[in-house]
């Protein structure tokens, strides 16, 4: 929509005008710039729907990787042998008939055909490991699905940089006061973005989450 450098254009406009009706009682230099606001509203808007914090359902995520670690064993383990027609009418396919299907199945077979060269090589067994620990510990760096209201506490972090753009001054970390000005903003910044939830409630499962990252 805008950035740094660039003016709000025509269609924009009356969004704009919402985003200072909301924020320009926070930052009341936004509310003659409409250039200014629009830059922010862009940026707010790219950073809460355009950069959305990934979480995982650990407990399921390790139950699919334990299959796949499985499958790959068994594919690694599989005799090979009568494969060797299939690969040749694969080679022909593509090079003969341009088929961009069997191009693709070809990069299986080539998958499958390194999974056998790891067994035989005896070197199986350490790459699988290797990529299942990191795997696992990717799982554990995630933030876990189970009952969190991640996209609000996801606008919490956003919303405190948004702040932080325009006043020059940090946001509470820790302890919120439910009657602050700062408060306010929150809530009223959920009811711009559209964000179920209760701002209060997103902020002290910030406050935690920023804490167990310290």
């Amino acid at each position: 929509m805008t950035d740094e450098t660039t003016k709000v254009v025509p269609a924009w406009i009356p969004a704009v005008r919402e985003f200072q009706d909301y924020f320009g009682q926070y930052f009341p230099h936004l509310l003659d710039d409409l250039d200014a606001a629009g830059i922010e509203m862009g940026w707010l808007d790219s950073r809460v729907f355009g950069n959305r914090l990934e979480t995982v359902r650990r407990s399921k995520a390790k139950h699919e990787l334990a299959k796949i670690r499985a499958a790959l064993n068994l594919m690694a383990r599989h005799d090979m042998s009568y494969w060797q027609p299939m690969n040749f009418e694969l080679f022909c396919a593509v090079k003969h008939r341009g088929d961009e299907v069997a191009a693709k199945a070809d990069e299986i077979f080539k998958f499958l055909l390194t999974l056998d060269e790891w067994q035989k090589d005896e070197e199986l067994d350490g790459i699988l490991n290797r990529f299942f620990v990191e795997a696992e510990k990717a799982i554990e760096a995630t933030p876990d699905s189970s009952n969190i209201n991640w996209d609000a506490v996801h606008a919490i972090d956003v919303l405190r940089i948004l702040w932080w753009r325009n006043t020059g001054h940090d946001g509470p970390a820790r302890a919120l006061n439910p009657a602050s000005r700062f408060a306010s903003f929150l809530k009223d910044g959920f009811e711009f973005l559209e964000i179920e939830g209760d701002h209060l409630s997103a902020f002290r499962r910030w406050a935690a989450t920023s804490s167990d990252k310290e």
